[in-house]
């Protein structure tokens, strides 16, 4: 979308401002009659951002997630529920917060319901995200909106009217997911947790509450204390844990709606050795997917370097690329072993290998359909040209439709950077 403003000028005029990703194509055409290098002006970003991976008015491009996660179950397997007895549940906690749409009058109420809501299994991992005051995902919440912060003064406050509003502040969401925990802690909860593990993730801890029916016993899991900010990670964790602590015979069971849990999952499928099973979905459309068989049918080493092209194509902390979708991307990784190496490097080296890089700069350019290129640059150039062209005589242009600049690659430092 291109950002445009209407501003009325001296003699009530009227004129229109709008930030035209085309028009530099004709002006650099223009320029041609003079002594400019094009190919040496397409070795930058020809503008205050790299278009490729940004909107109009400068926000982050996004991208489709669920359209990965349909792809990555064709090759997997659903499968059914095991017995409460025989499972571990790990569920996505701002997920279930999320989910309520009619609360009640009072926090107390809510409380009531998400604690109901949780399986009746013996050992339960009710994971949440934990909120920093400068943030890595800010511009992911800036675009979400912000709203007011709320005083919870305890279990009989009201809540207010637009509760999807209220959850927009992350504040409120903090403040929430305190409140649980010290109802949840009260006595009154003892004879729901009476036989039953609940691991409560608060912020950067952990503790484990128990009961003998009577009194609620908090015990602090120093082990599953942890930094990371999303609770994607920390479902992770919290799976690792079980399966070094639980007996063989159980299955691990994640509950979240998020493609980025399955991503992660399918990455450390081979270091979780237990049965794994991604429960997702709502209502008719809830399904049970099997991770340790759509790991086996991915292979060990894709499913490695699959966090390495999510976050490349577009994540919540990064840009997507302009119209370039992240299905094809991933069909592209699976049939070529040479991209599968570039990308199960990503992380291990904390500067990135001018080798890799070539092997990125060779991808993007497959991505924009030249599988011979291997220059970014170039390929910015000859997109460009084969666009505008002059005739015979030199003095006419045959501009047809134009392109837009950010339907080109990105350059080369520009590609740097992001990658």
């Amino acid at each position: 979308m291109a950002v445009a403003k209407k501003l009325t000028g001296s003699q009530r005029k009227s004129f229109e401002l709008k930030a035209d990703r085309n028009l530099l194509g004709r002006l650099l055409i223009l320029l041609q009659t003079a002594e400019i290098s094009l190919p040496k002006l397409f070795c930058y970003p020809l503008g205050p951002i790299p278009w490729a991976l940004a909107t109009a008015d400068g926000h982050m491009v996004k991208s489709s997630k669920v359209q990965v996660m349909h792809r990555l179950e064709k090759d997997g397997t659903q499968c059914e529920a095991p017995s409460l007895e025989n499972s571990v549940h790990i569920i996505d906690g701002n997920a279930l917060l999320q989910a309520i749409v009619n609360p009640p009058e009072n926090f107390q109420q809510p409380a009531e319901q998400v604690f109901h809501r949780l399986p009746k299994a013996a050992s339960v991992y009710f994971v949440t995200d934990s909120y920093k005051p400068a943030s890595i995902k800010q511009l992911e919440h800036d675009r979400r909106g912000q709203t007011v912060a709320f005083n919870i003064g305890g279990p009989m406050t009201k809540l207010p009217p637009d509760f999807k509003s209220f959850m927009l502040n992350s504040q409120n969401k903090q403040q929430l997911i305190r409140f649980l925990l010290t109802e949840w802690k009260s006595e009154k909860y003892a004879r729901h947790l009476f036989g039953r593990d609940v691991y409560f993730v608060c912020e950067t801890e952990c503790c484990c509450l128990t009961s003998d029916g009577i009194i609620t016993t908090v015990t602090d899991i120093a082990t599953l204390h942890s930094h990371q900010e999303e609770a994607d990670m920390r479902i992770i964790l919290h799976a690792l844990f079980v399966a070094t602590t639980a007996p063989a015979d159980r299955t691990v069971i994640v509950r979240s709606p998020d493609t980025d849990v399955m991503i992660l999952l399918l990455s450390y499928a081979n270091k979780i050795q237990l049965p794994l099973i991604f429960d997702t979905g709502s209502g008719n459309k809830r399904r049970l997917i099997d991770i340790q068989s759509t790991a086996a049918a991915f292979g060990t080493e894709m499913c490695s370097c699959l966090p390495a092209i999510y976050a490349f194509t577009g994540s919540d902390y990064t840009s997507a690329f302009v119209r370039r979708g992240k299905v094809k991307r991933l069909q592209l990784l699976q049939h070529n072993n040479q991209f599968i190496k570039v990308f199960s490097q990503f992380g291990l080296q904390p500067e990135l290998d001018p080798n890799n890089f070539t092997g990125i700069e060779r991808f993007v350019c497959c991505m924009y359909s030249r599988q011979s290129y291997s220059d970014v640059n170039r390929l910015r150039f000859d997109l460009f040209q084969s666009r505008y062209e002059l005739k015979a005589d030199f003095q006419k242009l045959r501009v047809s439709d134009g392109i837009d600049v950010s339907l080109l690659p990105l350059c080369r430092n520009s590609l740097m950077m992001h990658t």
